[in-house]
């Protein structure tokens, strides 16, 4: 049997590729979910001050992109919006389920060179799961390929979720990571998934509870087999063990994952970044920002960036801790993990607020300790998805009433 490791690294190759082309195939652009898109050439320092509102279409999913052109999901609907235009290009419409009625879709991502589309399953006894299906990207197609439904991934490395809710009320959730090319499950347990980070060699979380603490951790969960199942509190030893958990004065935000696989990030919601060994679980550094931190940080060119609940944008250097620059944003929190496109002096890093306000500034700053923005919008709406930038298109999802939400498209004129 083929080791997932090796088949997570043999397909690096395929990931590179697929992330050159659909510039953005899934939330947080990449498995690292560093949410960099380094091949951002169009919206620059000098031209994103032209930005402007281009379309809205109806959607409540993550913005991801395919080929230049915006994957779009809300309600039992999918479809691909021509990212100029917002011009749908196919639709594709997941199966209602006997004796319940419409099924409800996901984030969609790119992968193995289609969209691997998510829906919502139920069964038997109060169990809500995920299913899925592959489309071929051109036409919106059904076609082979893996059908789990994803919530996470490092093609092959596919992570799914089930939960189980006997009488309306749900307990912990379960996990599975499967190796997409054998079909062999590499790891699973009892715990949510929406915090998680597959890397190459463990699948990173900011809200592990394996032991019967209160302590929030950052911890690493291996993704080879091996490992033993018998951690957790009272009546869960079921959880899987780590690798490692670290105590980080908080609770954390989803993991990115730095160039190389050594180095792994979080935010937490005492109001500090902080960095640890991959390997380890050492704390490297702790540096305190001013407010909570519940968003994942981007990371580009050596610099997170760093939202928080104050509005506030902070960068700080990614091997030492020490902070850059930081710019206010708006009233509210920054909602959602901020975004990067392109690179060096001319990248862009982008955030946006709980109350709609959608920014961008010099990923590079401003020779100055405070900066200001070079461009801002108001969405009209609590961002809940995005910043997603590919092609010299921004895109955000907000939402605009319970279930109801828009993807909302910037460029320029």
């Amino acid at each position: 049997m083929r080791s997932p490791v090796r088949a997570a690294s043999a397909a690096a190759t395929v990931v590179a590729a697929l992330v050159l082309s659909a510039c953005w195939p899934q939330p947080g652009q990449n498995p690292d979910r560093t949410a960099h898109n380094p091949s951002e050439t169009r919206l620059t320092t000098a031209t994103v001050a032209g930005l402007t509102e281009a379309w809205r279409v109806d959607g409540t999913s993550q913005p991801v992109f395919v080929a230049g052109d915006v994957l779009a999901a809300g309600g039992s609907d999918l479809r691909r919006v021509d990212a100029r235009t917002a011009a749908v290009e196919w639709t594709w419409t997941s199966p209602p389920q006997e004796g319940i009625g419409p099924t409800y879709q996901g984030t969609p991502v790119v992968a193995d060179g289609k969209v691997l589309a998510t829906y919502s399953q139920y069964s038997a006894g109060g169990i809500f799961g995920q299913t899925g299906q592959a489309l071929d990207p051109a036409t919106g197609t059904p076609v082979a390929g893996w059908s789990g439904g994803v919530t996470a991934l490092r093609w092959p490395l596919v992570a799914t979720e089930t939960q189980v809710c006997p009488e309306g009320t749900c307990v912990l959730p379960q996990f599975g990571i499967t190796d997409a090319s054998t079909g062999v499950r590499v790891q699973g347990g009892w715990q949510p998934l929406s915090e998680m980070t597959i890397g190459e060699h463990a699948v990173y979380g900011g809200s592990f509870a394996y032991e019967n603490t209160s302590i929030p951790t950052v911890a690493a969960l291996p993704v080879d087999g091996t490992g033993t199942d018998d951690c957790g509190p009272p009546g869960f030893e079921i959880l899987p063990c780590p690798t490692w958990s670290t105590p980080v004065g908080g609770a954390a935000s989803p993991v990115v994952i730095g160039p190389g696989g050594d180095v792994v990030y979080a935010g937490t919601d005492a109001g500090a970044v902080v960095a640890l060994d991959a390997a380890s679980g050492a704390l490297l550094w702790s540096t305190p920002v001013g407010a909570a931190v519940t968003q994942a940080p981007a990371l580009a060119d050596g610099v997170l960036y760093v939202g928080t609940g104050a509005g506030t944008l902070v960068a700080v250097d990614a091997s030492t801790g020490a902070q850059l620059w930081s710019a206010n944003v708006g009233s509210s929190a920054v909602a959602t993990q901020p975004a990067v496109g392109g690179g060096g002096a001319t990248a862009v890093v982008y955030a946006a607020t709980s109350s709609g306000t959608v920014v961008a500034l010099a990923a590079a700053g401003c020779g100055a300790a405070t900066c200001s923005p070079l461009w801002s919008a108001d969405a009209g709406a609590p961002v809940v998805g995005g910043p997603a930038v590919s092609n010299g298109t921004l895109v955000v999802t907000t939402r605009v009433a319970d279930g109801v939400g828009e993807l909302v498209g910037y460029r320029l004129p």
